[in-house]
Order: structure tokens, then C-alpha cells, then sequence
């Protein structure tokens, strides 16, 4: 009789064990997949800021800054740490004269009102 309950007992615990397993995979694979999912999004923003800095920089070179601003207001926005394109905004403001003191966060004539 012992026997018998050590026998089923061993193969209740190799079930439960199996299906323990199974879990764990169904889990790395279901986070597998989600890493994947996010990657893919990762790489479609890159190349699509990478196409919309394209086109600005396109308009910067026939000097239609009317255009490229808000597409690198757009990026600037989105890549607030990327200076490439702080740097390019800056540049389209000081070539379509849109620049006057006080309209960059930081600059020291930003709390003169009476510009």
C-alpha cells in the first residue's frame, strides 16, 4: 500500500513538475514575443524620424524653412535628448528670422516682457 502511494505520488509530481515547465515557457515566450513587438516599433520610429530629419534637411537646402521647422519642432518634441536636431531648429529660426529674444526656454531675455 505504501508502495502503491509513493508510486503516485512521484507520478503526480512528475505531472506537476511537466506542467510547471510548459508554464515557464509559455512565459519566456510570451515575453519574447512582446520584446519583439517593442523593438520593431523602436526601429519604425527611428526610421521614421530618420525620414522626417531627411525631408527637413531637404527643405533647409532650398531654403524653405517654413517648412522644415515644424517637422523638426516635430522631432525635437519626441528626441529631447538628440542635439542634432535642436541644432538644425536653431538654425532654421536664425535663417527664417523668426528668432527675437525670449522665445527659447533659457534665454536669459525670456523674462523681459517688454520685447
Amino acid at each position: 500500500m505504501m508502495i502503491k502511494i509513493i508510486s503516485h505520488l512521484g507520478l503526480v509530481l512528475m505531472v506537476f513538475s511537466q506542467l510547471s515547465a510548459q508554464t515557464q515557457s509559455i512565459d519566456n515566450l510570451k515575453k519574447n514575443v512582446l520584446q519583439s513587438q517593442q523593438r520593431i516599433l523602436s526601429e519604425k520610429t527611428v526610421a521614421k524620424d530618420q525620414q522626417q530629419f531627411r525631408n527637413a534637411q531637404n527643405y533647409v537646402n532650398l531654403n524653405q524653412y517654413h517648412m522644415a521647422i515644424p517637422l523638426l519642432k516635430d522631432l525635437v518634441r519626441r528626441n529631447p535628448d538628440n542635439f542634432t536636431y535642436y541644432d538644425w531648429l536653431l538654425r532654421c529660426f536664425f535663417s527664417h528670422r523668426r528668432y527675437r529674444p525670449g522665445r527659447f526656454p533659457g534665454d536669459p531675455d525670456a523674462a523681459s516682457p517688454s520685447r
